[in-house]
């Protein structure tokens, strides 16, 4: 969260009534980390003078630092309240809101802060990467360059725009914003995971492997995305057995997922029809779909209610296609990881159907939730997920021939 920098002094002589000085205190106290303190102090102060009171951003910011989006959120307007032209406010309210899953109100907020001032550069970061979530590459890269103008040595500013070079196949274009950061900040593991990013889109993945390590070398905060990209290439080497391979898969599920048991149901009736729900951001023109159309438009509807949660951000004429053949439809592109797994559980879904393992933009951190009492996996990954509560993977004797595999998931695995 940004806050406005305060000047270290000495407290030893302040009265307690003197609100000016029970402001820098309490910014003291959130810079040197002591949260508690500070919330109390910044409170304090605000009993004394509500009105124009930085504090109220502040309360914000240490809220959210502990993990009380909500609660931050409703901070955060009232600063905007308080000061209409804070652009550390929007900032601040954006983030709580992409957090919270909600990218439409996120944007907004962050547009609001670049009305107020154009080179307000979190903010150009911020909403940058707002329109490469949505697959809008193009207003993506004008924020992001624009930011890189105005500080070609901002941290954030070289890893957004190197990601933005990879989602344009810029490859080399990335590897040479990823080394500029490392001369920046030669502890940073960002760039080096770009670029290792960049050499597996160029087929290079043994040298990929060495990248990504290097990345997860220079931070223990373990980013679940980046593992997935480097399970990916685990399976596009030779230089690994597959008894690696999916002891990979197992840690990236021990390291990152909750595997919940699913919570019995009443009295189900077993002459309902069997309510199918499949997840996946490729129902639209993929291979996937390729495969998955003859399926939605075959089945047997007397029996089964299939369900698709979609998280395709642009919707194409293969989109509309599934949609039209399934019973229900749930756009799932702007919930959180909670939202969707509350909604599979609102349906009451019988089986769940992951349909992209690790691969891009997968929603495999939904399955740790055990949101369905069946879970299966099928189509879009070639191998086991690694999740303990990921039943079965749906497969052929070509694919996994019979006694080859088996000891290589987690998962049963059911041969068509």
């Amino acid at each position: 969260m940004k806050t406005k920098t305060k000047v270290k002094m000495d407290y030893m002589d302040l009265q307690a009534q003197d609100v000016n000085a029970l402001v820098q205190l309490a910014f003291d106290k959130y810079h040197q980390g002591e949260l508690d303190n500070a919330l109390d102090i910044a409170q304090r102060s605000l009993e004394l003078k509500n009105k124009n009171n930085p504090c109220v951003n502040l309360i914000g910011s240490i809220l959210h630092s502990q993990g009380k989006v909500s609660e931050s959120a409703h901070y955060f307007k009232e600063a905007i309240k308080h000061d209409p032209t804070n652009v550390e406010c929007y900032y601040n309210l954006g983030v709580v809101l992409r957090q919270a899953g909600d990218m439409t109100a996120s944007l907004s907020q962050q547009a609001r802060a670049l009305e107020i001032n154009p080179e307000y550069i979190p903010s150009l970061n911020e909403a940058g990467l707002l329109y490469l979530a949505k697959k809008d590459n193009s207003s993506a890269g004008e924020l992001l360059h624009r930011a890189y103008e105005l500080d070609p040595k901002n941290r954030a500013t070289l890893v957004n725009i190197a990601y933005h070079c990879t989602v344009m196949n810029l490859l080399n274009e990335a590897i040479s914003f990823s080394q500029a950061l490392i001369k920046v900040d030669p502890d940073c593991a960002e760039p080096y995971f770009t670029i290792g990013y960049a050499l597996s889109k160029a087929n290079f993945f043994e040298e990929s492997v060495k990248y990504a390590k290097l990345s997860m070398n220079k931070t223990n905060k373990y980013s679940s995305e980046k593992e997935h990209y480097l399970l990916m290439n685990y399976l596009y080497s030779d230089q690994f057995s597959g008894e690696q391979i999916f002891e990979a898969h197992k840690s990236w599920s021990r390291k990152f997922l909750r595997n919940d048991a699913f919570p019995r149901r009443g009295n189900d009736d077993p002459h309902k029809k069997l309510k199918v729900g499949f997840i996946s951001s490729d129902f639209r023109e993929h291979s996937v779909s390729n495969f998955f159309l003859a399926i939605v438009e075959n089945y047997n509807k007397s029996k089964f209610e299939y369900s698709c949660y979609s998280g395709v951000s642009k919707a194409d004429f293969i989109t509309e296609r599934i949609r039209a053949a399934v019973d229900i439809w749930r756009e799932v592109y702007d919930l959180s990881e909670t939202g969707i797994v509350e909604l599979i559980k609102q349906d009451e879904i019988d089986i769940l159907v992951d349909l992209a393992g690790h691969s891009q933009g997968n929603y495999i951190r939904v399955f740790g939730h055990k949101p369905a009492p069946v879970q299966m996996t099928y189509l879009g990954y070639p191998f086991s997920t690694g999740l303990e509560n990921m039943d079965y993977r749906i497969t052929d004797e070509y694919a996994d021939p019979k006694g080859m595999t088996e000891h290589l998931h987690t998962e049963t695995l059911i041969r068509m």
